[in-house]
C-alpha cells in the first residue's frame, strides 16, 4: 500500500485507530473542512430497533478524512482512495463493507455517544462521545504528526480554520 507515513507515535497511533479514530477524524475535518468518511460493516449492525429490524445503526470500523485529491488521512498516514478496502479488510472481518460520507459532525451524531430522540429510549452507538477538548488534543497531534504536509496557519477547534 501506497501510505505516506505521519510522524504519529506509536502510543497516538494506538489510540487513534483502537477507539477514537472518529476523535483525529473530527481533528482534521475542523481544521480543513473535508469530509469524513466513515467505514463501516453493515453485515454486522451494531444496533437493531427491538420492534423494527429495519431500523439500524452500522457498525463503524474506521474514519478517515478526505482531501480535495481524493486521498484518505488518518492518525498513520495519507493513502489513495484504491487502497481503502484492502486495508480495512485486512484490520478487520468485515461482513458487508459499505462507507459513508459525512460532510459535517452533525452528520457523524448518528453514531456518537448514547442518546435517543425525544420521547424515545436511548441508544447506545458505535463510537464514544467526545468534547471540544478532546478535539483540541487531537488537533494538536494531527499539527505535528503531519507537520509540512498540512498547510493551516491557524487552527480554531469552534469555528474550524483561518486561512
Amino acid at each position: 500500500m501506497a501510505v505516506t507515513e505521519s510522524q504519529a507515535s506509536p502510543t497516538e497511533i494506538r489510540e487513534y485507530t483502537e477507539g477514537n479514530c472518529h476523535v483525529f477524524a473530527v481533528a482534521l475535518h475542523r481544521m480543513t473542512g473535508w469530509p469524513i468518511h466513515l467505514v463501516l460493516d453493515d453485515g454486522d449492525p451494531y444496533w437493531v430497533d427491538p420492534k423494527d429490524s429495519s431500523s439500524w445503526i452500522a457498525s463503524t470500523v474506521h474514519a478517515f478524512c478526505v482531501d480535495d485529491q481524493g486521498q484518505f488521512w488518518d492518525v498513520r498516514g495519507i493513502r489513495p482512495r484504491n487502497d481503502i478496502f484492502e486495508e480495512m479488510t485486512s484490520w478487520y472481518e468485515i461482513s458487508e463493507y459499505s462507507s459513508r460520507l459525512l460532510w459535517s459532525e452533525d452528520d457523524l451524531r448518528e453514531f456518537v455517544g448514547c442518546w435517543g430522540e425525544e420521547g424515545q429510549e436511548e441508544i447506545d452507538r458505535p463510537m464514544d462521545s467526545y468534547d471540544d477538548e478532546d478535539v483540541a488534543v487531537a488537533q494538536r497531534v494531527v499539527e505535528r504528526a503531519f507537520s509540512g504536509l498540512l498547510k493551516i496557519e491557524t487552527v480554531n477547534s469552534m469555528n474550524g480554520p483561518s486561512l
